[in-house]
């Protein structure tokens, strides 16, 4: 009995000492269970484009991509272009800025498992304050020169009335060094073509020794719908297309003004057309004033065009556009002398006997 009962204690030991081994056992096993874990996250991802994962990554750090593209090259590398915002909230259109301070970012990231994406590198491409931009969402790559870039259009305007000049910049951007080079078009609203900038290309020297860079970005703004692109008929200064500029030139004006009072020197000189300028005005009428000879109409924030009754005739009186306060009352008194009234109690007159008329007409 003694024996049985030694036996049994024995095997009971035993048992105790293999399940304490097995829990050691277990124990050491943990820590190679978490590394595992740990290398797994750090693996490169299976194969394939994976934007939607990034772009959901780059959100719970508060980055909005409104760009993203998976690297030929890399496995597991995506190019971002991103908007940083103050308040680190995405407005509802991420191609469109009305931030204070505007700041677009490109940047190179890996996304390195599931649930975790890197930023490898990063460049500010874009910066501008008291600027509404608006991004052109079709963005390209293209090949210059045997490398890589990404191609994209913004529309700039200035916030407020302080400047009237509207812009466009034509940007590529490295793919892999993501060093960034911009052409910048400045201009304002043209009536010769719908919703078009008319103006010139500003900034061509910052692109000096950038040869083929700068024939593409040229070759953007050629494409671009947004931009005027002058004809043969511009080349004529008597063609109607060309009335605003021929009266600047006449005139020795640029009444382009922020706000309006742009300068006015009597006697005007002035070229008669056989087509309607009424018709070819961007803003609403504001005001009219005739008398037996003439009619004159005034534009909201635009010109004064005049109509002679007797040569069945327009011509343009006074080219101006702005931003906000220069919209112009009219009237004539019983000297035939025109007032154009600003809503600042600024005026000019203008005798109307006065008026120079060029000998040559409309062809």
């Amino acid at each position: 009995m003694k024996i049985k009962q030694a036996v049994i204690g024995c095997n009971l030991l035993i048992l105790l000492f293999v399940a304490a081994c097995t829990t050691d056992a277990a124990k050491k096993k943990t820590p190679d269970l978490k590394t595992d874990v740990a290398s797994v996250a750090n693996a490169p991802t299976a194969e394939g484009d994976q934007s939607a994962l990034v772009r959901m990554l780059l959100k719970s750090h508060h980055i909005y991509p409104f760009y993203i593209r998976l690297s030929k090259d890399s496995t597991g590398i995506y190019f971002v272009l991103f908007q940083e915002f103050a308040d680190k909230k995405a407005s509802k259109n991420l191609y469109f800025s009305s931030e204070e301070k505007l700041q677009l970012y490109a940047a190179k990231v890996r996304l390195t498992g599931d649930k975790e994406v890197r930023v490898i590198s990063k460049a500010l491409i874009l910066e501008e304050e008291s600027t509404y931009c608006v991004i052109d969402s079709n963005i390209n790559e293209v090949t210059v020169a045997g490398r890589k870039y990404a191609s994209l259009t913004y529309d700039k305007e200035f916030m407020g009335t302080a400047i009237t000049e509207k812009f466009i910049d034509f940007q590529l951007i490295d793919l892999n060094s993501l060093e960034h080079y911009t052409l910048d078009f400045a201009g304002h609203h043209s009536w010769k073509c719908e919703d078009c900038l008319e103006g010139e290309l500003v900034n061509k020297k910052a692109l000096k020794g950038k040869g083929d860079i700068l024939s593409f970005l040229e070759g953007m703004a050629l494409k671009s719908p947004r931009i005027y692109h002058p004809s043969e008929k511009d080349k004529d200064p008597y063609h109607v297309i060309n009335y605003e500029v021929k009266w600047e030139k006449d005139n020795n004006a640029s009444n382009h003004m922020a706000n309006g009072h742009g300068e006015l020197d009597v006697p005007l000189k002035s070229t008669y057309y056989r087509t309607n300028l009424f018709n070819l005005q961007q803003g609403s009428e504001f005001e009219t004033a005739e008398n037996e000879q003439y009619l004159f109409k005034s534009y909201f924030c635009g010109s004064v065009i005049g109509f002679d009754k007797q040569r069945k005739l327009y011509f343009p009186l006074m080219i101006e556009d702005c931003n906000a306060m220069c919209s112009k009352k009219l009237s004539i008194n019983a000297e035939g002398v025109l007032k154009l009234s600003y809503e600042e109690d600024d005026f000019y007159e203008v005798p109307l006997k006065e008026l120079i008329f060029d000998k040559q007409k409309e062809k």
